[in-house]
């Protein structure tokens, strides 16, 4: 005779409920995330827009209407510039190397703020910090340090070039490169982050 079956054994509710509150706990941890991210790209796009108008104002001060499609070459100050842009190209390099120091700045704020839940504590610890990154930029190579991105004379008006595997790369493309990178490490750190936060709150309650 065959032998019965044995019934089959209820799931436990109580790890049915755990695995629940750990979806739930890590699905707000990245709606958090992704809303801190969305409030400081906001923020940072608002200031790109005003650098925009500021570095139009600038250059239009050299040529009439039509200054938009002259190539950034033909402005005195930068006549030695290795690029071969016009002062539309320039300006939106520009405009790029300031929205990838502004946005290492933003998650490097971002980060500090995920560690106290004093704001004037996390105010200070953002401007100590910032204070720390500008006195660094000033003692090592400009390529390791997005804050230099900020000042696009500084890359745009000097041939500057980095030997790559033996070939010669503009220097400010190998910064945009590293900043990237040194970003996305940061926006990864900032979301594990969350998660960890999350995680430990679910344990205390």
């Amino acid at each position: 005779e065959p032998e019965p079956e044995e019934p089959p054994v209820p799931p436990d509710p109580s790890a049915e409920r755990m695995i629940h509150q750990r979806a739930r706990f890590y699905r707000r941890a990245k709606s958090v995330f992704l809303t801190k991210q969305a409030v400081m790209l906001l923020f940072i796009t608002v200031l790109i827009v005003l650098f925009a108008v500021m570095d139009i104002v600038r250059f239009s001060s050299f040529y009439d209407g039509s200054f938009i499609n002259q190539p950034l070459y033909a402005i005195e100050e930068y006549r030695y510039t290795p690029l071969n842009v016009t002062v539309f190209g320039a300006v939106m390099l520009s405009l790029l190397g300031k929205l990838l120091a502004l946005v290492f700045i933003g998650e490097i704020v971002l980060l500090i703020s995920s560690f106290t839940k004093n704001a004037g504590f996390s105010i200070t610890l953002c401007f100590a910090a910032g204070g720390a990154m500008i006195i660094i930029s000033e003692h090592i190579n400009p390529l390791f340090s997005p804050l230099s991105l900020l000042n696009a004379e500084s890359w745009m008006k000097d041939f500057n070039c980095v030997n790559i595997f033996g070939y010669p790369v503009l220097s400010f493309i190998v910064q945009f490169v590293i900043t990237a990178a040194l970003i996305a490490l940061l926006t990864a750190i900032c979301y594990f982050r969350a998660g960890y936060i999350r995680k430990e709150k679910g344990a205390v309650q």
